[in-house]
């Protein structure tokens, strides 16, 4: 953790966007911004879901079967005055370099939205918003996403990593989404734009105690796993569960890099007693079909 001294000032913005095809030209916006360094944060940029579920069970808002309908969607868009994707910008610092970041930041949406973009501002010695997201207070709330599909809540995030760009973002989530679908569950996913990457999580939100529910996750899940070594794509987070399927993703030059990281575990844990599979990396006595 960075510590870092208290700014000066700082600006917030949310920026809903009302159309899922909005996502291909905003991730582009966000990916120069950031490379440039006027945005410093990761921005997470992610679907209504994320608001709904923290707050709200799916039966609140639909009981039938398969992925929450337009309709719908559209109606947690209005209840919580978001988009189809949102995401929320902070800059922070000295008050002039912020009031010149924001308008390097407004001059870029605004066109492309047709609208202004309203800014909340704070300045050193002002009082600051309980539970802000602009000085970075932290909180549980998003916690509360587990339990959306009702009963125990359970949830698993496929997370490849993807060049920065928006024609690429919009592949993969056309791509993920009709992965969703077919499972007949609800998507929830984040496009986290990083200084030269974008993390794409897809959140799986199931229900621990519907054995159907939880058949249908596992086998999204794998399909996703062979979807993204397909396009050349690996996760940079998984489960327990699927560390091994993962891991063998990463299969450039006959495993380089598997057989890198066995021979780094054998030279510093020859008895294999440090977390033994962790990332897919077995020691050498358990090492046969990567079993525990």
């Amino acid at each position: 953790m960075w510590m870092m001294p208290e700014p000066e000032m700082t600006a917030h913005t949310q920026v809903n966007l009302p159309e899922m095809e909005d996502i291909e030209w905003a991730m582009d916006i966000l990916a120069d911004l950031r490379l440039r360094g006027v945005i410093e944060h990761n921005v997470v940029f992610g679907n209504y879901l994320h608001d709904a579920s923290a707050f709200t069970t799916r039966a609140d808002w639909y009981d039938g079967e398969g992925p929450i309908p337009d309709e719908v969607a559209e109606k947690i868009q209005e209840t919580y005055n978001v988009g189809w994707w949102t995401f929320h910008l902070s800059l922070f610092g000295d008050g002039s370099i912020v009031e010149a970041k924001q308008k390097i930041v407004s001059d870029a949406f605004e066109p492309r939205l047709g609208k202004k973009l309203e800014w909340r501002h704070w300045r050193k010695g002002q009082p600051r918003e309980p539970f802000s997201i602009a000085v970075g207070v932290p909180m549980v709330l998003p916690l509360n996403v587990v339990n959306w599909m009702g009963g125990r809540g359970g949830h698993i995030g496929f997370s490849p990593v993807l060049p920065p760009s928006g024609e690429l973002a919009y592949d993969a989530f056309l791509r993920r989404k009709r992965r969703f679908e077919e499972a007949g569950l609800d998507y929830y996913s984040s496009f986290t734009v990083g200084h030269r990457h974008i993390a794409n999580v897809n959140m799986i939100l199931y229900n621990r105690d519907d054995a159907d529910m939880v058949r249908r996750t596992k086998e999204l899940f794998t399909q996703m796993i062979a979807d993204a070594r397909e396009e050349g794509y690996g996760e940079y987070r998984t489960h327990i569960e699927y560390m091994d399927p993962v891991a063998e993703t990463y299969d450039f030059n006959n495993h380089a890099l598997m057989r890198l990281n066995e021979t780094v575990k054998d030279a510093l844990d020859p008895n294999g007693i440090i977390a033994p599979g962790r990332g897919g990396v077995w020691p050498a006595r358990l090492r046969d079909g990567r079993k525990g």
